[in-house]
């Protein structure tokens, strides 16, 4: 093979191999082509489902979150007319559209438990965001609502209001005193409170529930003498509790009664089970008591375990050095104090002078506190006191703190 021939076969080989080498470079670029678009295809498409899905489950919740507000609306514009005539109640109306309104929930979107879920988490980030605050507690939370009222003040004079509920705190100085303003009523009226002591028995509940006035019953804890006071408390809309506590030289003590000397378990545990038996309790009175709320070492065990247990201790005044206030202010606790003694003696002209005296400290001080007892004379006066009673407005206990 002569030298030229030899370099046009191997120019046509070199050539050859050159185009073979560019069909497999675009052969394997153009498989790695279609591999990619067949991945990035799958995976649009599952993205694509799950944003489907996704916008499913927001629609849904919008919808949810549109009828909430709707029934919110539809509530308020109800209750307009309570807020713009205080003086009359406003009527309670019951349908059968307010009922299915009333028992809408996430349920009702027919959402599968997966949706369920996530509708819950969106919720639970908004209420920990602070979002949409007025829209969740109408979601989450039974409705209550609140109709804040300027009325007349209260003269209690207490040291330091610890409130006992755990989203509410506030911190006072312990030398500070203030005066309460009134709440549960939209009269304008001065407030006076009359509780009636020593309930034990069902006539004398029969008796207090006869007279047309919101009477504080002050009810015993049981014992084997009255075994059924917590049936008996069952029958009021409010109760206190008559809290048997040491007096001097008092021999005729109830069952159970609390000793000068008795340590802080002690006590605490006494509480705990008028609690249990008593599970509404919020307010407690001493009974006798005269050397107990003198002394301040034990009152200053008495408003330790009060305060643990979420109460409230009303001095019932039954000796004037009492200490009650003094323990009060240690524990950063109220001071509740009553102002008249209705029955000392129990005779009807000094009763309807007791409770006439009442009054004028009510007109005052805006509020007064007046104790009685289930005697038929103290019963027999408030009966018939419509015409002294009509300047002032008789409440339970809990609507003047």
């Amino acid at each position: 093979m002569s030298p030229r021939t030899k370099r046009k076969t191997t120019k046509r080989r070199v050539k050859h191999s050159a185009k073979t080498r560019s069909f497999w470079s675009y052969f394997i670029i153009l498989l790695i082509a279609l591999g990619v678009g067949a991945v990035t295809y799958f995976l649009l498409n599952y993205l694509y489902s799950k944003s489907d899905n996704n916008i499913q489950i927001i629609n849904k919740i919008e919808k949810y979150l549109d009828s909430q507000k709707q029934e919110i609306k539809r509530d308020s514009a109800k209750k307009e007319p309570a807020l713009k005539s205080e003086s009359k109640p406003q009527e309670k109306t019951k349908t059968k559209e307010s009922n299915l309104e009333q028992k809408r929930s996430i349920k009702d979107l027919n959402l599968t438990e997966k949706e369920s879920r996530a509708i819950k988490n969106i919720i639970n980030s908004m209420e920990k965001n602070d979002t949409n605050l007025s829209i969740q507690k109408e979601l989450i939370k039974p409705k209550e609502r609140k109709i804040s009222e300027s009325g007349n003040k209260i003269h209690i004079e207490i040291v330091e209001r610890n409130a006992t509920k755990k989203d509410k705190k506030n911190d006072v100085d312990k030398n500070q005193k203030f005066t309460l303003g009134s709440k549960g009523s939209s009269s304008s009226k001065p407030k006076l409170v009359i509780i009636i002591d020593d309930i034990a028995h069902k006539h004398q509940v029969d008796a207090v529930k006869a007279i047309n006035l919101k009477l504080t019953p002050s009810i015993f804890p049981p014992t084997k003498h009255h075994p059924d006071t917590p049936k008996l408390a069952k029958r009021f809309k409010f109760y206190m509790i008559h809290l048997p506590m040491q007096a001097h030289g008092f021999k005729k003590e109830e069952i159970n009664t609390l000793h000068t000397n008795d340590s802080y378990d002690k006590i605490l545990k006494r509480l705990r089970d008028i609690k249990r038996d008593f599970p509404e309790l919020m307010y407690i009175n001493n009974h006798t008591g005269s050397k107990f709320t003198s002394d301040l070492d034990a009152m200053n065990r008495m408003m330790r375990a009060v305060k643990n247990e979420n109460l409230i201790f009303i001095d019932s005044k039954t000796i004037s050095n009492s200490k009650v206030e003094e323990a009060a202010r240690n524990h950063s606790m109220p001071y509740i104090v009553r102002d008249v003694f209705l029955d000392h003696q129990d005779d009807k002209n000094t009763i309807r002078k007791q409770l006439k005296y009442a009054i004028e400290l009510a007109k005052k001080n805006s509020k007064a506190i007046a104790i009685g007892h289930p005697y038929k004379n103290t019963l027999e006066v408030l009966r018939q006191s419509g015409d002294i009673l009509k300047d002032v407005e008789v409440v339970y206990l809990k609507d003047a703190l």
